[in-house]
């Protein structure tokens, strides 16, 4: 009898940042036995990581109508924000040609610690968890959930006094309406059924990171200083209430992101990775990557902040 296979894990990347190597060889060897799927572009593929290469631009059926409705209402940055909504209409299309049913979506700057299949069956009362809602690391039962959201903004987006009104809610609490609000609000009106894998909502002896601990070290110190891991590559931890805990994913944030290798180490492959497209570039980023990579390791390998001196 043949042995069911695995929900594939996806990220979803265009263009080559530094950071993105290290993400997709981290959930290769975290995972063997799972497909990893890269979405990007010619700028990003990589060899000597075992992975599947997909071209975003072979899944744009569903784009131009996304496109043609987009209207730009936050003052955030027009490209940032309307390539991050975007990219949930080429995911959608991807599972639809791919005819791919439940499936792990990951971002590109999330470091994961886990064999993903020691916990799948946590998740299984619901319709998706993450960490929290689609933003950084989530398990979906099925694709129904990515389609119903692209529907979901597209008729937004036609509704001039909907849209506005949700648009004014947020800037009268103080803050903007923007890709997570977008998916905040869908989840609350459809229903969505989601498990939340917040650290802070949890007191499992292994959870999982929102953003929390893939800070600076030397920008947010008081944070990073909870975390610990003894072998490069190998397990992380860290402290709350001089309790121990193992956190399973790390989801880097701004400049903090240059520290990855701290955590990962180098191969080959990734290291190769840095000579292409753009030489000159990618060499200065892997000197700050080196360098980062080297403090931040020196930190990692700390006793634990929990022993007493």
């Amino acid at each position: 009898m043949n042995k069911p296979s695995l929900s594939p894990l996806v990220i979803h990347h265009t263009g080559f940042l530094p950071y993105l190597p290290f993400c997709v060889q981290q959930a290769v060897q975290a995972n063997p036995g799972r497909e990893v799927i890269l979405l990007g572009d010619e700028a990003n593929r990589m060899g000597g990581i075992v992975y599947r290469h997909e071209r975003v631009s072979d899944y744009g059926r569903k784009t131009p109508a996304f496109l043609q409705a987009y209207r730009h209402i936050t003052r955030s940055d027009f490209h940032d924000e309307r390539r991050c909504l975007e990219r949930w209409f080429f995911l959608s299309d991807f599972l639809e040609t791919a005819k791919i049913s439940s499936f792990y979506f990951l971002d590109s700057d999330y470091l994961l610690f886990a064999d993903l299949s020691r916990h799948e069956s946590r998740w299984l009362d619901g319709e998706a968890a993450g960490t929290p809602l689609f933003w950084g690391f989530a398990y979906f039962r099925s694709p129904a959930l990515i389609h119903g959201f692209c529907d979901w903004l597209l008729e937004l987006y036609r509704d001039d006094r909907r849209l506005t009104e949700m648009r004014n809610r947020y800037e009268q609490g103080g803050s903007q309406l923007q890709e997570m609000g977008f998916i905040r609000e869908y989840c609350r009106e459809a229903p969505v059924v989601m498990r939340s894998l917040s650290w802070c909502d949890t007191q499992d002896s292994e959870t999982w990171d929102e953003g929390s601990f893939g800070s600076s070290y030397h920008a947010r110190p008081e944070d990073f200083a909870m975390i610990r891991q003894p072998e490069v590559g190998g397990p992380v931890w860290f402290w709350r209430e001089q309790k121990k805990r193992r956190l399973l994913g790390v989801h880097f944030v701004g400049h903090a992101k240059n520290q990855i290798p701290g955590f990962t180490g180098w191969t080959v492959p990734v290291a190769r990775a840095f000579l292409r497209p753009n030489y000159r570039r990618n060499v200065k980023f892997l000197c700050q990557y080196l360098w980062h990579g080297r403090r931040c390791r020196a930190k990692l390998a700390l006793p634990d902040p929990a022993r007493p001196n």
